[in-house]
C-alpha cells in the first residue's frame, strides 16, 4: 500500500503509440487463457485482447480508461486506448497485410460483426461512479463512427438476449449489473458467432459492485477471461516475530487472490 505501481504497455494494434496511462491501487486484476495481454501493473494484466472463435473481445479494468475531466477525452492516453480498442474489436482497425508490428497488428480476419449492423450497444449506467467512463466511450464510438444505441436495461426486458439478435457491430459491457442466465448463452453465441464486444470490470464502491463484477465473471468465463480480486505482484516483506525468526528476506511475490463469487440467493 502506497508504493508506486509499474505501468507496462505492450505492443498490440489496440496499444499502438499509447503513453502515459495512470497507475492505481486497484485490488483487481484479469486472468486471460489464449489472449494478448496489453496493459501490465505490476506484471499482472490489467487490459488483454483476443479472438474468441470468429468475433474479437477487448477486456480492460475501468479504472485504467476513466478521465476524470471527460472535456479533456481526446488528448488523453486513455481515450486513445479506448479508440484503439474500440477500433480492433468492431474489425476497423487492421493493419494491410505485410505491415504487422505486434500482434493483433497481422492480418487476422475481422470479425463477422464488422459487415452487419453499424451501430454500438451500449450497456453502462447513468451512475456517478460510471459516469465518467461512459461519456468517454460514447465520444470514442462517435470518433470511430458508430451510432449508439444505449441497452437501458430492465429486469426481464431489453435485456441483451432480446437485442443482440440484432447484430450489432460492437457491444459494450460493464460490472454493474447482474446479468441475467438468459442473457449469458446469447452474448457467448453472439461473440464466437463473430461479433465485437468491450468488457470493463469496476472494483466500484457501490452496493453489489461484488456481485456484480462475479456477474460479469460468469458471462466472460464462456470465452476463459476472469477478473480476480486480491493482492498485487510485488517484494516480499518479513516483519519482526517469533514465527519469522531466521528466515530469510523473501523476494518477489506474483499477484495472489480470489474469484468474485456471485451471492447464492
Amino acid at each position: 500500500t502506497g508504493q508506486k505501481r509499474n505501468i507496462e504497455v505492450l505492443p498490440h494494434a489496440v496499444t499502438r503509440d499509447v503513453k502515459g496511462l495512470p497507475g492505481g491501487s486497484w485490488r483487481i486484476g484479469l486472468v486471460a487463457d489464449g489472449f494478448e495481454p496489453l496493459v501490465l501493473l505490476d506484471g499482472s494484466p490489467v487490459a488483454v485482447a483476443g479472438m474468441v472463435g470468429q468475433g474479437r473481445a477487448v477486456v480492460i479494468l475501468q479504472p485504467l480508461v476513466t478521465v476524470a475531466n471527460p472535456a479533456r477525452a481526446p488528448e488523453s492516453a486513455q481515450a486513445q486506448l479506448l479508440t484503439q480498442a474500440i477500433a480492433w474489436a468492431a474489425g476497423q482497425g487492421g493493419a494491410p497485410p505485410g505491415t504487422a508490428s505486434g500482434p493483433g497488428e497481422a492480418d487476422t480476419r475481422p470479425p463477422v460483426a464488422a459487415d452487419l449492423t453499424q451501430k454500438a450497444l451500449v450497456d453502462l449506467p447513468a451512475t456517478p461512479a460510471w459516469q465518467g467512463i461512459a461519456s468517454v466511450i460514447s465520444s470514442q464510438l462517435q470518433t470511430a463512427q458508430l451510432p449508439v444505441e444505449e441497452l437501458a436495461y430492465a429486469t426481464g426486458r431489453r435485456t441483451l438476449a432480446e437485442t443482440l439478435p440484432g447484430h450489432p457491430a460492437l457491444v459494450v459491457i460493464g460490472s454493474h449489473r447482474l446479468i441475467e442466465d438468459a442473457e449469458l448463452p446469447v452474448l457467448a453465441e453472439y461473440v464466437s458467432g463473430g461479433g465485437s464486444l468491450l468488457a470493463l470490470g469496476y472494483e466500484s464502491p457501490e452496493k453489489g459492485a461484488i456481485q456484480f463484477l462475479a456477474a460479469l465473471n460468469k458471462a466472460l468465463g464462456e470465452f476463459g477471461v476472469t477478473f480476480t480480486e486480491g493482492r498485487p505482484a510485488g517484494q516480499g516483506v518479513l516483519k519482526r516475530h517469533p514465527i519469522t525468526e531466521g528466515l530469510s528476506k523473501p523476494g518477489r511475490l506474483g499477484p495472489g487472490g480470489r474469484e468474485p463469487r456471485r451471492k447464492q440467493g
